[in-house]
């Protein structure tokens, strides 16, 4: 990790809060995945290679410890990941609050890059053969929930969406008090939580 904060020293990120504190956060976040889930996160020499590792490194550290503690059959013997999809969608709502943040400070991202970086490792169980796959489905998900959830996702997502807008603002401003919340353990309860919600999925074809 010492290459990547010398590499992080090289850049100027003057005005650049966000960039610079997931940049700056990254490194132990790569670790802790690296040393508790066993999955390596691969980095580029560029600025923007760079950043899109330490988004999906931040947004890892927060799904896959409720990930790992779901019940169930989500596990590589052939079941449906549920669990994984819908954590995969809880990404894209966390993408899709942290993309325009980036963007107002310079840097573009694809949120198609970005999913599958992550479903790389959320379905990394399931093998590369079914990766691409599981992430087609993963985003007709997000995009169906989007246009025709339940009431009680409505509700649940109304909360979670401000759990997100805390997460990015408290990365870039000290002033923020959260008293003794453990903002992250929070977040990870909220997607305990949608995990475990009752809701029909919706049909879909990972060929479309």
């Amino acid at each position: 990790m010492k290459e990547w904060v010398d590499r992080v020293r090289q850049f100027d990120l003057s005005d650049k809060p966000l960039t610079a504190a997931l940049l700056n956060k990254a490194p132990g976040d790569i670790e802790k995945i690296e040393r508790t889930y066993g999955f390596s996160l691969e980095a580029g020499d560029s600025l923007e290679s760079m950043l899109d590792t330490a988004v999906v490194s931040d947004l890892l550290c927060l799904l896959l410890p409720p990930l790992m503690a779901a019940q169930g059959e989500d596990r590589a013997n052939g079941s449906f990941p549920r669990d994984r999809i819908l954590g995969f969608v809880c990404a894209i709502w966390f993408f899709t609050s942290v993309i325009p943040r980036l963007e107002q400070e310079g840097h573009k991202r694809e949120i198609a890059r970005l999913s599958d970086q992550i479903g790389a490792a959320l379905f990394e169980p399931y093998g590369e053969e079914n990766r691409a796959g599981l992430v087609k489905i993963g985003v007709q998900y997000w995009k169906e929930l989007g246009a025709h959830a339940p009431q009680p996702i409505v509700e649940w997502h109304s909360s979670f969406a401000q759990m997100i807008f805390i997460h990015y603002e408290a990365l870039i401003n000290d002033m923020i008090d959260l008293g003794d919340l453990d903002l992250d353990a929070a977040i990870g309860k909220m997607v305990a939580i949608f995990l475990s919600m009752s809701f029909k999925l919706p049909d879909v074809n990972a060929e479309n």
